[in-house]
């Protein structure tokens, strides 16, 4: 892409974009991306960046001065703090309404559903569209077009032997991602129910899930807790905007004076969200 002397690109198709130099901290992700998903990045992204710089800008609309939300590309973001580099162009859209804003963060990120289960389903329909997820390479032929790893890609598609109303819970968030994927291991669905009841009841980490599905495996499952009270609004709305300006999911419970901070274990994120709250050196 050409750019003048201050690093600004052409007009692209007449309309009034600019590509110009942000500092990573003047861009947070979209609050209105579809399921508020964290983009991955792919490992072949990261090395390219690494040896040439980012190559594409990050697509923005202007929020205030020094206040930028991210539309596109959030991966060369993301992976441009994973690096510790300090700047990333960016391609600022004028006039972009709110109602505008799902459909062109999900226009302009490959392979972005709406929440995870859409991914899953999105994949699954790719694969088929390969020959079927049995079918020898389809994974393998898949990852090559998407970036994704086939473990990701294997992992993600298995959400769906999970029954519906498990399936809900994820898609309204009350169940994260890390606890689904642990909880395909049990064959046996009123196991899996019973277990992320239990979870949700009792806010289990990642690690304590994994302890819960090995003991249900053994048939060792300990009924769930009486059920959480009604969430506080003002909590959960804090939760949002904590996990907005962090870039990872955050839980807050206040019964016991606690706050998890849920990067999906993804150490790109987490590299993101340490860099946000100032640790730079590790």
């Amino acid at each position: 892409m050409g750019q003048d002397r201050q690093g600004r690109a052409p007009p692209v198709d007449g309309h009034a974009r600019m590509s110009e130099w942000r500092g990573i901290d003047e861009l947070h992700l979209s609050p209105l991306r579809p399921g508020r998903s964290v983009p991955k990045v792919p490992a072949r992204l990261l090395e390219a960046i690494r040896r040439h710089g980012p190559i594409a800008p990050v697509v923005v609309r202007r929020v205030r001065e020094h206040h930028y939300e991210i539309l596109g590309n959030a991966e060369t973001w993301l992976a441009a703090q994973r690096l510790g580099q300090e700047r990333v162009p960016v391609e600022v859209l004028p006039d972009v309404e709110d109602e505008d804003v799902a459909a062109i963060v999900e226009a302009t990120t490959p392979g972005l559903a709406e929440n995870p289960l859409e991914e899953a389903r999105h994949l699954a329909e790719r694969l088929d569209d390969l020959g079927g997820r049995s079918r020898w390479g389809a994974t393998r032929r898949l990852a090559a077009t998407t970036g994704l790893s086939r473990s990701y890609i294997s992992h993600a598609v298995r959400l769906l032997r999970l029954p519906d109303d498990v399936q809900e819970l994820v898609r309204s968030g009350r169940l994260g991602v890390g606890h689904a994927k642990l909880l395909v291991g049990l064959r046996d669905p009123g196991a899996q129910r019973a277990a992320a009841r239990r979870i949700v009841a009792e806010g289990l980490s990642v690690r304590a899930t994994e302890t819960l599905v090995r003991d249900a495996r053994n048939g060792d499952l300990a009924p769930a807790a009486a059920g959480p009270e009604e969430a506080d609004p003002d909590i959960l709305r804090l939760e949002r905007t904590l996990s907005d300006t962090l870039g990872c999911m955050v839980r807050i419970r206040a019964a016991d004076g606690t706050l998890t901070r849920d990067y999906g274990g993804d150490l790109d994120v987490l590299d993101g969200v340490l860099r946000r709250i100032g640790i730079t050196d590790f």
